[in-house]
């Protein structure tokens, strides 16, 4: 079974990243689907791994392209282990 589309991690965090990678081809909207977070976070959590969705507008040509979407709880886990950081 193929789990999320990227997988990364960043050197200050316990556990490694997994995304759902999506393409919006208008340039100016796109529809975000919860379906996408589900299905990223079920996968993340076998894997033992923080879920996000990335967003790309692909015809953007000025302003934001990118976009990191986090579940609040994700977004928590990840600013307990900063602060850790900091407080190391």
């Amino acid at each position: 079974m193929l789990r999320g589309d990227l997988r990364g991690r960043y050197s200050f965090m316990g556990k490694p990243m997994l995304a759902e990678c999506k393409v919006g081809y208008g340039g100016k909207s796109m529809t975000i689907q919860k379906a996408w977070f589900d299905k990223v976070a079920k996968e993340a959590e076998d894997l033992y791994a923080l879920p996000a969705v990335l967003l790309k507008f692909e015809n953007s040509r000025s302003g934001t392209k990118y976009i990191i979407c986090l579940d609040f709880d994700v977004w928590n886990q990840i600013m307990q282990e900063l602060k850790e950081c900091i407080e190391d």
